[in-house]
């Protein structure tokens, strides 16, 4: 997928900021804040379901507000949508194309408003 390659990825990186997550000198999860989107949130399998996803998450949302975002966008596979509703994102817009031999994709664009703590 282009918005994963490597010339996208170290475009981000230099606009915005690249949480990872390291255990034991390895890395188990990453994600990326750019102006008022969020990309590329992955945990490794063995990884998921024990909060890693939640700590990216929180760490993404705070440096948006601290630089005054008031609403994030992303795009969800329709697989990670519940963990992105658990969170208070709001499905926008479902997404279903067709992809090689004939399979279907599906992924939801999603939005936050973010509140600022200095209300």
């Amino acid at each position: 997928m282009e918005s994963h390659s490597e010339k996208h990825v170290l475009e981000d990186a230099s606009k915005g900021l690249v949480v990872v997550l390291e255990h034991k000198g390895r890395i188990i999860g990453t994600g990326t804040f750019v102006e008022e989107s969020i990309k590329r949130v992955f945990v490794h399998p063995s990884y998921q379901g024990k909060c890693f996803g939640m700590l990216i998450m929180h760490a993404l949302e705070e440096h948006a507000v601290v630089r005054g975002v008031r609403s994030l966008t992303l795009a969800s596979t329709l697989a990670s949508r519940p963990f992105y509703d658990s969170l208070g994102y709001v499905t926008l817009k479902e997404v279903v194309f067709a992809a090689e031999n004939a399979k279907k994709l599906g992924y939801c664009l999603m939005n936050k408003k973010l509140e600022n703590p200095a209300k």
